[in-house]
């Protein structure tokens, strides 16, 4: 019964939503062509607003060692769980040549708090509110060249 109320109600608002203009939408400013990345090229720069834990150094390219780069959110339950257990991971192997930079867009005092409450220690945990370092790589990652 109250599905026919609610229904008409959609069918009346959904042409409303769709009967605006095409001249009058707001459209996006051009940006210039990007060149597409290749096997080898560098990575974007890695330059977050704030380091929450961890500092830059950990971000710094270094001979025979691997940089996990992980985007996540303190809203996220699986990058919670993701990142409780590669902080163990690099508790259990302090000699390994893994370095894990965690970046999350949220602010800084809160993205603290958490990180305090969760007892990581051995994550590199950056703050980028503005979403610049996410950006950048997430552009990046579309530009890739498959050849």
């Amino acid at each position: 019964m109250k599905l026919r109320r609610v229904f008409p109600l959609i069918l009346v608002l959904y042409p409303g939503l769709v009967a605006i203009p095409a001249a009058q939408m707001p459209t996006a400013p051009e940006s210039p062509p990007l060149e597409p990345l290749r096997l080898g090229d560098p990575a974007p720069p890695l330059v977050p607003n704030t380091w929450v834990l961890g500092d830059a150094a950990a971000a710094r390219p270094r001979e025979g060692s691997t940089l996990l780069l992980e985007f996540w959110a303190t809203w996220c339950p699986t990058s919670r769980t993701l990142l409780a257990r590669q902080d163990s991971l690099l508790a259990a192997r302090p000699r390994s040549d893994l370095r894990i930079v965690a970046v999350a867009p949220e602010e800084p005092t809160h993205l603290s708090r958490f990180v305090a409450e969760a007892g990581w220690s051995r994550l590199a945990i950056a703050s980028d509110p503005a979403k610049q370092v996410i950006e950048a790589f997430v552009g990046a990652a579309t530009r890739l060249d498959p050849q």
